[in-house]
């Protein structure tokens, strides 16, 4: 092909094929590196999300993620978060609803009666704030002070930090089961 700017062209004709093919070669040996590291990092990725499903434990707590109040707004089963959850022992109260993320009702709340409960992206003061209303005094995470923060960043994306933190969400789920 024609080069319509004469400096490109004075500049790309003195070239070797040598030149190229040690180019070419640098970024092949460069993309191998690449793809080798992604490949190490998806194993290790793996493993973790297959020892977080081989010690999944036998009883799970009901448990309520919030991202916002008021209103609460909450996931259902067709977010990547409520596997996440299944994955560190909890059963999402809003697992059954066939919606990603929505607002739930007071009474909904109620009747669940979450164990637990779980903030993201929102601070935990806030949330138990308002959990402190009269009509949740019987719910039993806000009987026992069950509350758990946990880092948006690192829970509500599914990527490399996803599988820690879900077990730090585990190990945290099973000290408030003692509790």
């Amino acid at each position: 092909t024609k080069l319509d700017n004469p400096d490109a062209s004075r500049v790309t004709s003195k070239v070797t094929s040598d030149e190229m093919q040690l180019f070419f070669d640098k970024n092949l040996e460069t993309l191998k590196a690449v793809i080798s590291c992604a490949e190490k990092a998806a194993k290790k990725y793996e493993a973790k999300i297959a020892e977080l499903r081989a010690s999944i434990p036998a009883k799970f707590r009901r448990v309520l993620i919030v991202f916002a109040v008021p209103p609460v707004i909450s996931c259902g089963k067709q977010s990547f978060i409520d596997e996440a959850l299944k994955l560190a022992g909890a059963e999402n109260i809003c697992g059954t609803v066939e919606r990603s993320y929505f607002t739930v009702s007071t009474e909904y709340i109620l009747k669940s009666a979450p164990e637990v409960i779980i903030t993201t992206g929102v601070p935990e003061t806030l949330v138990k704030k308002y959990f402190q209303r009269p009509e949740f005094r019987m719910v039993p995470a806000v009987k026992k002070q069950n509350f758990i923060a946990v880092d948006p960043d690192e829970f509500c994306r599914a990527g490399h930090k996803l599988p820690d933190a879900v077990a730090r969400l585990k190990h945290q789920i099973s000290k408030k089961a003692v509790s």
